[in-house]
């Protein structure tokens, strides 16, 4: 036999309460009940625990250990309780959430108030990095589920597309361009700055704008190419400048060196004192935001939830 976690409430009880009858009343059990299950503990552990007299209890050198052991089995089992609890109410507990760079600064602002005041026993975990390597610490258990945007390729995940946000042009201030829309085909001849390598947001660009990605050059060129991170839709990359941020790519805009594409929720932050934005007419170009999980998530539910608050929070 082993000890039971009520034989342990009733110990705690009697040092707590100093009496077996007032132990009795707390445990809400008769007296002789408590004092058996206190017996019972002695003999499966084969000593004794609690030094009885007429005037007082008195606790035994091993009986003050069996209390320690008593009390952190108790909490432990709280702690259980509490936990088992909030799994049954939507969006408690722990949720590890990675979030791309180009999504991160734009939506998490909105998200977290609605989060906390909505559901404030959500311990809210956040990741910024970029999609590769956010998709390989999902698939190593490392993180819950992924922000992100599509089109991209995925393998042993489920994949939630919320909605779609509009590219937007972004030029300088002063960029003598005037129209207030645009078409994909009048980037022709422009300057087109976009993210290195490895940014997802430059393949949705190239692939939504329909620009064409010039070849890479090998590593041991020396060529413009190779040292840009810009990609032209049909003019010179700007020569030895890498744009690793959004941040820095619009400051290369304000600075005149070529225009660039921003998805909606980015453009929507600029500075319009230093920069100008213009919507495409006609079919939009686009890219998708939406969640990714691992197949077979028991958290599914809870996944889609979140999802759903997002997709209220699009046209923050």
């Amino acid at each position: 036999m082993k000890p039971t976690l009520r034989q342990y409430e009733y110990v705690l009880a009697l040092k707590r309460e100093g009496s077996f009858s007032k132990a009795a009343a707390a445990c809400y059990v008769t007296q002789s009940t408590l004092s058996a299950g206190i017996k019972e503990l002695e003999t499966i552990l084969g000593q004794q625990i609690v030094a009885r007299n007429a005037r007082d209890i008195r606790f035994t050198p091993f009986g003050e250990a069996v209390l320690d052991i008593a009390r952190q089995s108790m909490d432990l089992t709280e702690a259980l309780l509490v936990k088992a609890q909030r799994q049954t109410a939507p969006l408690t507990g722990s949720l590890k959430l990675g979030i791309i760079p180009t999504i991160a600064p734009y939506m998490l602002p909105a998200m977290i108030p609605v989060l906390r005041k909505d559901y404030p026993d959500l311990d809210l975990n956040i990741t910024e990095d970029l999609t590769d390597r956010l998709l390989e610490r999902l698939h190593k258990g490392e993180i819950d589920l992924v922000l992100m945007a599509f089109p991209y390729p995925l393998s042993g995940c489920e994949a939630r597309v919320l909605y779609e946000e509009e590219f937007q042009l972004v030029l300088a201030k002063n960029d003598p361009f005037s129209k207030r829309t645009i078409g994909v085909k009048d980037l022709d001849g422009m300057q087109i700055l976009l993210l290195e390598d490895g940014h997802c947001l430059r393949d949705h660009a190239i692939q939504a704008c329909k620009l064409q990605s010039p070849p890479l050059s090998s590593s041991s060129s020396s060529s413009s190419a190779a040292s840009a991170a810009s990609t032209a839709a049909s003019a010179s990359p700007s020569n030895g400048v890498r744009a690793t941020s959004v941040m820095t790519l619009v400051e290369m805009v304000s600075q005149g060196m070529g225009v660039t594409l921003l998805p909606k929720m980015a453009a929507q932050k600029l500075d319009p004192a230093a920069l100008k934005t213009i919507e495409f007419k006609g079919k939009k170009p686009v890219r998708e935001i939406g969640l990714v999980w691992r197949k077979n998530a028991p958290q599914a539910a809870d996944y889609n939830l979140f999802g759903d608050i997002i997709t209220k929070l699009q046209n923050f």
